[in-house]
């Protein structure tokens, strides 16, 4: 196993900052100590969110089913909320097809158990709710939106 702890700590324990263009300044937006400790971002669309997926943990060390948590952080920085813990991330993908940002909100869209769920992530403390419950389970799919962001395909 020491062959591959060099690579695990390169990459999951990655700081994020924002680098200023003009003045090469680097700000952290989220440190490598933080937790849950970031892996993946994304930026909202507004540009004032950044979303993370956390560095995978196992549920259980004899089994081989990964878990992340799906978090948010003001882009100036600050402290982390965690939008939805244990989201598994499929295997085509990889981290792209588990969430998205809707196109002109704060909302996040995400499959979460084989059901699509949608959060706030101005404003968290209700929670992620189902939509969509009456169509079954869903399979990894690419989560899509149509170009007015009223629909999820």
């Amino acid at each position: 196993m020491p062959v591959f702890r060099p690579t695990f700590f390169r990459l999951y324990l990655s700081t994020l900052a924002a680098i200023d263009v003009g003045t090469g300044k680097v700000r952290v937006v989220v440190p490598n100590t933080a937790e849950p400790r970031p892996s993946n971002m994304r930026l909202s669309p507004d540009g004032k969110w950044v979303s993370y997926l956390s560095v995978f943990r196992l549920k259980d060390p004899t089994s081989t089913d990964t878990f992340y948590d799906l978090v948010v952080v003001p882009a100036s920085g600050g402290k982390p909320t965690v939008l939805a813990a244990d989201v598994q991330v499929g295997d085509r993908d990889y981290f792209q097809s588990t969430y998205r940002w809707r196109p002109g909100t704060t909302q996040i869209v995400f499959l979460k158990q084989k059901k699509l769920w949608i959060v706030d992530a101005a404003n968290p403390t209700g929670g992620p709710r189902q939509i969509g419950g009456g169509s079954g389970n869903l399979e990894e799919l690419p989560i899509l939106l149509t170009s007015d962001a009223s629909a999820v395909l």
